[in-house]
């Protein structure tokens, strides 16, 4: 869910195959968040179209990190089965 932050109202929302259990992390004109369907999500962040995803092999429970625009680290308190 994203807000438009003039108007306090709805700007976007979107869904995920599972819950997103820790906060999204915005970078340039992406919104990057990871769920517990075992996916890192980047979104556009003007309208939340999604831009890629990524299956990390484990439930992405944590905020991700963006390193200069080009990579983007993610965490998982559970070991992948892979």
């Amino acid at each position: 869910l994203a807000v438009d932050a003039a108007k306090g109202a709805e700007g976007w929302r979107t869904l995920a195959d599972g819950p997103v259990s820790a906060a999204p992390t915005v970078a340039a004109d992406r919104v990057y968040a990871g769920s517990t369907d075992v996916r890192l999500y980047a979104l556009a962040a003007t309208d939340g179209a999604p831009a890629w995803s990524f299956q990390a092999g484990a439930p992405v429970d944590a905020p991700p990190t963006v390193v200069d625009r080009d990579f983007v680290a993610a965490y998982s308190r559970y070991e992948s089965d892979e």
